[in-house]
């Protein structure tokens, strides 16, 4: 008989507690001192001072849901640590890496290439974060699972360097701007990897051109933007599940392996254009998270990186505010300025229509779910991300303009009904 699940409440108390455990398992193995400062602020913040992290969630309750697939009853009770200890641990850690990495990237947080200094510390944190982590992979991982885990985390590291480098190279408002159906150097190994998964990417432009106001001329630039977005968000839980799938002994032979890649796909992807909304939102108005602060709101539109709610909303409104900075050479925006492209953006409903397709993102991947799967509930909760989060909860403050959307959104999807209904097939 299968354990019966506690509360979703109290599996996420009982994740966080699992964590902090594991993380101060972790700092007494490094060779950082962090009893009177956290080092690795990042890490730090994320594991004991906010909500449980979803990454964490998901390694923990995929591991549910695979087991329940691959008919065994229970966990061993070495399983059991590895997946709802040590696999949390190594996942939450690995996103932290990439904090560091993109607070250099982005200049968010306060680094900033004008501050030198700031950007060699986060690059010397980063990469000593890294170095721990596989040290710790080697020195607390059960001999069993020691190489796949090394092979899974190196997997995920280039993935995610990829598409930060893609970000610069396939992504930019230039590109858009020249029609340009860009080439690039990895493009042969990602698919001799089998890295990224076409067939999904193809899915998903098509759904945008179906579903929203989007003219066929975007998608060689959509398929390159959802392919970055693949690299640096979708591969680690894809090679997460499949690495958990791996290790319970499911097979590529069994129709769950397929299953549980596509849903992490379209999962991965939705957590990057939640993010990507979240960019175009006020968050002064909401609380600093770890790894962003209130002055990182906009920085995708300063650094010309065209996402999704951005490009919608500069298809509509080629000659505003934000059309106008887009095409300008500056560097900076003024604080005084941010408050002018949110209102502008959030007039045109452009932070709505990304978040309308994350939604759609979310319906698509939980068709890929076991229905019968008794913790089948527990993924899909963690997909709630994509209805409400702390910068969602202000957008949606926006009550007046929220309501003409969602008049305006049935209406347009009423007259493309039969297109829209291929997205759910």
């Amino acid at each position: 008989m299968h354990r019966v699940n506690p509360s979703d409440s109290q599996d996420r108390l009982e994740t966080k507690k699992a964590l902090a455990s594991e993380y101060r398992n972790f700092q007494k193995k490094t060779l950082i001192d962090s009893s009177h400062h956290p080092y690795f602020q990042i890490l730090d913040e994320k594991i004991l001072q906010e909500n449980c992290g979803i990454r964490a969630l998901f390694a923990r309750r995929m591991s549910d849901y695979l087991l329940e697939a691959s008919n065994k009853l229970v966990f061993t009770k070495e399983e059991k640590s590895f997946f709802h200890r040590q696999l949390p641990f190594i996942l939450e850690s690995a996103m932290a890496i990439q904090y560091y990495h993109n607070q250099i990237l982005d200049e968010k947080s306060d680094v900033s290439f004008q501050e030198p200094e700031s950007v060699k510390q986060n690059l010397i944190i980063g990469n000593l974060l890294e170095r721990e982590l596989f040290n710790y992979v080697l020195e607390q991982v059960d001999e069993a699972w020691k190489k796949k885990t090394y092979l899974f985390l190196m997997r995920v590291f280039q993935a995610v360097d990829i598409g930060q480098k893609l970000e610069r190279a396939t992504n930019l408002f230039t590109h858009f701007e020249r029609g340009l159906s860009v080439d690039h150097a990895f493009e042969k190994k990602i698919n001799r990897l089998g890295i990224i998964d076409a067939d999904l990417l193809d899915t998903v432009v098509q759904g945008v051109i179906q579903c929203f106001d989007i003219p066929p001329k975007c998608i060689p630039f959509l398929y390159r933007y959802f392919e970055r977005l693949y690299l640096i968000s979708s591969v680690l839980f894809v090679e997460a599940a499949e690495f958990i799938a791996d290790l319970l002994g499911l097979t590529r032979r069994f129709k769950v392996r397929k299953q549980i890649r596509k849903f992490a796909g379209y999962f991965g992807l939705m957590m990057q254009v939640i993010n990507d909304v979240n960019d175009c939102s006020l968050i002064d108005h909401c609380k600093d998270t770890a790894g962003k602060l209130a002055d990182d709101a906009f920085a995708d539109l300063k650094n010309r990186i065209l996402t999704f709610p951005l490009l919608h909303h500069f298809l509509h409104q080629p000659n505003g505010q934000v059309g106008k900075f887009i095409r300008s050479e500056r560097k900076t925006i003024k604080p005084g300025e941010i408050e002018s492209y949110y209102r502008e953006m959030m007039e045109h409903r452009s932070q709505f229509h990304g978040i309308a397709f994350g939604r759609m993102l979310r319906d698509k991947a939980v068709t890929y779910l076991i229905k019968k799967n008794v913790h089948r509930s527990y993924i899909i909760d963690l997909c709630t991300i994509a209805d409400t989060n702390q910068y969602y909860t202000c957008l949606y403050r926006e009550r007046t303009i929220y309501k003409a959307f969602k008049k305006e959104r049935k209406q347009f999807l009423n007259s493309r009904k039969k297109r829209c209904n291929q997205w759910h097939q």
